[in-house]
């Protein structure tokens, strides 16, 4: 257990799957399950040191499971450090992740979210794109005295 006694079973998220079974996450241990509600059995288990005081685990339309894994008191790093990860529950195994370089670019310890979503641009703009292709977010790069000499990233503008 990572977190105080009294706050073993601080659950953070709760999605009901098919079948009515549900998705949870549990912060204070580092731990999602997957609980059939017809039975209350456990009938998947994730946790350290794969994640670390995660949030919002959702399912993919492919079976795995998406987690913003905030990534702090990990077991497996002294370095604590966010990232997105996607995990096939049949082997436990992540398949995709985001993560910055360096990792400790990129650190969230108490918060955060994540969703699959379509992006489309080029290279000065990126669109994020509702379930019914129309643009609700879009970041446009402006290199107008913009890159910083430090990383060569140019500013970015986001727009709504």
């Amino acid at each position: 257990m990572q977190a105080p006694r009294t706050l073993w079973a601080q659950g953070n998220s709760v999605e009901e799957l098919e079948n009515d079974d549900i998705l949870a996450s549990y912060r204070p241990t580092s731990t999602v399950v997957r609980i059939s509600r017809s039975t209350g059995k456990i009938l998947w288990k994730l946790g350290p040191p794969t994640v670390a005081v995660q949030h919002a685990p959702t399912r993919l339309a492919n079976g795995n499971i998406l987690i913003f894994d905030n990534g702090v008191h990990r077991l497996d790093d002294s370095l604590p450090y966010s990232r997105v990860i996607e995990v096939d529950p049949a082997t436990n195994r992540i398949v995709w992740k985001y993560q910055d370089k360096p990792a400790w670019n990129f650190f969230s310890p108490r918060m955060g979210n994540v969703v699959r979503s379509t992006v489309r641009g080029d290279k000065r703009r990126g669109d994020r794109l509702g379930i019914d292709q129309s643009v609700f977010w879009r970041a446009v790069l402006r290199w107008t005295a913009g890159i910083t000499k430090q990383t060569g990233f140019p500013v970015i503008s986001v727009r709504r």
